[in-house]
């Protein structure tokens, strides 16, 4: 896998992530909708995500349309 290849489009972003409304919101929640909509990043499994969900949209949706060839080996 060529992660420098991959993850090019994304090396001079200047965007800035924030997840404070995302707290907000926790903080509003009742324990049932706690429980039921569970924002707990640490129970994600994270090289599953990577690999079956974060790679293929990159290869999908991130990556087609910005000098990459159409065919990329990832």
């Amino acid at each position: 896998m060529d992660l420098a290849r991959v993850y090019q489009p994304y090396m001079f972003f200047k965007g800035r992530f924030d997840n404070s409304n995302t707290y907000n919101l926790m903080e509003g929640m009742s324990e049932e909708e706690m429980k039921r909509f569970r924002l707990d990043v640490e129970s994600v499994e994270w090289e599953d995500y990577i690999t079956n969900t974060h790679i293929p949209g990159l290869k999908k949706h991130g990556i087609m349309g910005r000098g990459m060839p159409k065919q990329v080996q990832i």
